[in-house]
């Protein structure tokens, strides 16, 4: 039986922490062909490590004035979920979450991996609502410690998803 079609979604694979667990997750899948990436501001050095080259949506931008790019990069998105029979969509990050919110059909789970807080975005009227929109449309919910599991609980209280602590802490 063949595991679903994954679409990673991330900013770049670029050597940080989050970039190397995806492509290692990748790598030691049982089908790693069944797993494809999209980035949306640069592909990075370790897109070689991948079985299957990434695929650039956007760039994606990071405010109003970047409209013209961001619903480019819906589009691209779409487009590539449809054309590959996406089945879930796995988004590394925040900014992968809003993206995947705003440009994932319907009918296609939702995964979402975080790592940590957005305290730059936090006080912004129009980031919470987007991100209150985006954990609407996430089935599952990764997070890597206790303190951020004990946050978004709070926060998302009666919604209906599932926290996850991945490597959470001793």
């Amino acid at each position: 039986m063949d595991h679903p079609r994954v679409l990673h979604l991330i900013g770049s694979l670029d050597r940080d922490g989050t970039e190397h667990q995806l492509v290692g997750s990748i790598r030691r899948s049982a089908q790693p062909d069944r797993h494809l990436v999209a980035v949306f501001s640069s592909l990075g050095p370790l897109a070689s490590w991948l079985p299957s080259p990434p695929v650039m949506v956007g760039p994606l931008g990071r405010g109003f004035r970047d409209l013209g790019d961001d619903l480019r990069a819906r589009r691209q998105l779409r487009l590539l979920i449809r054309e590959e029979r996406v089945e879930l969509v796995h988004a590394h990050l925040s900014m992968s979450e809003l993206l995947a919110a705003a440009s994932v059909p319907f009918a296609t789970p939702i995964v979402v991996s975080r790592r940590g807080r957005n305290l730059g975005y936090e006080d912004v009227a129009w980031f919470r609502a987007a991100e209150a929109y985006a954990h609407r449309r996430a089935r599952v919910m990764i997070c890597n410690t206790k303190e951020l599991a004990r946050f978004w609980a709070t926060l998302l209280r009666g919604k209906p998803f599932v926290l996850r602590p991945q490597a959470i802490e001793k």
